[in-house]
């Protein structure tokens, strides 16, 4: 990994591990089930928990690519690099969804923030961050 892929994906794993720890602490618990009801997901109760679950996997994923990256098999580290980077795209996905949802109010989303910059900039970075690693690999292969 290239120090910049090294920089993107330590951005993606803070952004993935961060929110979602916090999801589980109070306010943000009962803002992010409001942000789920109000943007009528399917099946509160999963969406909640893939929710945090999603945010957290992806944040581990990514950190283990980092700490771990020589530890590991070239061909375990490439998968971890390419599960924790997959994995963003979807769970910004959803929360695209929901900040872009009429019916979700800025007050309950995180730093009440209505726009969806920041899911659409962590989405950019992961696929950035895919095809550095894409285009690096088969150069490699050349």
């Amino acid at each position: 990994m290239t120090k910049l892929m090294k920089i993107i994906t330590a951005i993606l794993a803070f952004f993935m591990l961060v929110p979602g720890f916090a999801k589980f602490t109070e306010p943000m618990a009962t803002k992010f089930a409001a942000q789920i009801e109000n943007a009528q997901l399917p099946y509160p109760t999963y969406s909640f928990l893939f929710g945090q679950l999603g945010l957290i996997i992806a944040g581990l994923l990514l950190l283990s690519v980092l700490l771990f990256w020589k530890r590991f098999s070239p061909s375990f580290s490439t998968l971890l690099f390419y599960l924790g980077h997959l994995l963003v795209v979807p769970v910004m996905s959803v929360a695209f969804y929901v900040h872009m949802h009429p019916d979700v109010p800025a007050e309950i989303l995180p730093m009440g923030i209505k726009p969806p910059y920041i899911s659409a900039f962590l989405i950019t970075l992961a696929v950035v961050n895919i095809l550095l690693f894409a285009t690096k690999k088969s150069n490699k292969v050349s």
